[in-house]
């Protein structure tokens, strides 16, 4: 379980990279953002879903890495 209370996302980041090995991308501005969620035991594809929804992004994958693309 992986549990996040007013988290900065940069900090959110670090932990999901080691989960999941796998590269996470944001935009430098997005990295301050404070979130408040929990992981339990959720797959890659539903922690993608649910922090697109948090941050209004969308994600593209390129190999091994995630890109988190905000949306106007």
């Amino acid at each position: 379980i992986l549990v996040f209370q007013d988290s900065p996302l940069s900090t959110v980041v670090k932990s999901l990279r080691s989960y999941f090995s796998k590269e996470l991308v944001f935009e430098e501005e997005l990295l301050t953002t404070e979130i408040t969620t929990t992981f339990d035991n959720q797959s890659l594809e539903s922690v993608l879903e649910e922090l697109n929804l948090l941050l209004n992004t969308k994600t593209e994958e390129k190999n091994d890495t995630i890109v988190f693309i905000q949306m106007d």
